[in-house]
């Protein structure tokens, strides 16, 4: 005979059961509606290990100043994939000038993603690190969906979609070279000035800023500065300002006002007369020209008759039609299947996944400690394993 205190055992055993259920099945929910919105959002965007780079470091180089509306400017170090490749190009003469796109997350009820393009400045291989990295140089413009702001909010170590990779071409045996360089648009000009000056050219370059807090403090222009020291001048051109940009080097000048017609002709010289500025005392061969389209208007219509141009100019650094750039490229050309396991989580989601499974585990622990007291053996072990594979589905656990 049944005895109540047996009766209240079993209503507390059972009760028992319910709550450890409720907690055991609680994370699998969580986790089954969160991956589903990662899945469709790994799916719209066609995200693969091959076009997926980690942020590994962000360095502010300029702090925003609402009272002169100057903007941030972050330094943006990503680790490429190891089944990245450089697209081919310029005949193999040169690596040419890289840029990559960079995807945004598609909008709420939107299938299609915006991609914008960034000049990327390749890491020389570091060593000790098999691992090769890029760095972008970008300017934040706070709003809802720019590419800027959704680029400054990303964790590091969270992971950014790069879905292709482009390769341009350019006269790399240029002898006299004259850039400019206005802002950000900086990063466009390092590698092919480091190219042109490792081949024995010259290089010109005009930096263009507001105000010397608006200079973006470069390493790498910074060892232009000291490596090249008779066939390298800096100028900055400040627009807003009136102070100098300290430095000890000889080849570093700071000016003021705007890059016009009349400063293109004193720094640069014309086509047919240099005026004594180059060093073998040739005449310029070709412009590179590096910012907003603008900008870049501004200036080649300071140099000639746009009336008079018919196609691709030919005194610019940039082969245009006449190269042989790659065009858009894959960044991983062999391409990978898509993660089962959900990229573009961030170490948070991760951490999230692990505690619910360390969850899953203790709750089945404390049930296999109350079913030690209630039943017969057979019984326990009926109960147990329907229980394991309530909690866990068939093909988790693998």
């Amino acid at each position: 005979m049944r005895t109540p205190r047996f009766h209240r055992h079993k209503c507390l055993f059972v009760l028992s059961v319910v709550a450890i259920l409720f907690v055991m099945t609680l994370p699998v929910r969580v986790l089954a509606r969160a991956g589903g919105r990662n899945n469709k959002q790994e799916n719209t965007i066609s995200t693969t290990p091959g076009t997926l780079v980690r942020l590994v470091q962000r360095d502010v180089l300029i702090h925003e100043d609402s009272s002169t509306d100057r903007r941030q400017v972050q330094r943006l170090r990503f680790e490429l994939p190891s089944t990245f490749v450089i697209p081919k190009c310029c005949d193999g003469h040169t690596r040419g000038l890289l840029h990559v796109h960079v995807a945004l997350p598609p909008l709420p009820g939107e299938k299609k993603y915006k991609q914008n393009p960034y000049s990327m400045h390749l890491v020389p291989p570091i060593p000790g690190k098999e691992a090769r990295f890029f760095d972008l140089i970008v300017k934040i413009y706070p709003s809802e969906n720019g590419t800027s702001d959704y680029l400054s909010k990303v964790p590091v170590h969270g992971y950014v979609h790069v879905p292709d990779i482009r390769a341009t071409d350019f006269k790399e045996t240029s002898q006299r070279t004259a850039m400019t360089c206005f802002g950000v648009g900086i990063t466009g000009c390092l590698d092919p000035a480091h190219e042109l000056l490792e081949r024995g050219g010259e290089v010109k370059m005009l930096f263009a800023n507001r105000d010397v807090e608006s200079v973006i403090p470069i390493p790498e222009l910074e060892s232009l500065v000291t490596d090249f020291p008779s066939t390298f001048s800096l100028t900055h051109y400040l627009s807003r300002s009136t102070e100098v940009v300290l430095s000890q080097a000889e080849n570093v000048f700071t000016k003021h006002g705007r890059i016009d017609e009349e400063a293109l002709k004193e720094e640069f010289g014309d086509f047919d007369n240099s005026g004594g500025v180059w060093s073998d005392g040739g005449n310029v061969e070709n412009y590179l020209i590096m910012g907003t389209t603008k900008m870049e208007d501004a200036i080649i219509r300071s140099l000639v008759d746009i009336k008079t141009l018919r196609g691709h100019p030919e005194f610019l650094l940039l082969k245009g039609p006449y190269g042989t750039s790659s065009g858009w490229q894959p960044l991983s050309p062999k391409g990978s299947v898509p993660d089962e396991e959900g990229w573009g989580k961030s170490p948070r989601q991760h951490s999230r996944h692990h505690g619910y499974v360390i969850l899953i585990l203790l709750s089945i622990v404390l049930l296999l400690g109350l079913l030690a007291g209630y039943g017969s053996v057979e019984g326990r072990l009926r109960i147990s394993n329907a229980l394991f594979r309530m909690a866990i589905p068939e093909g988790k656990n693998k």
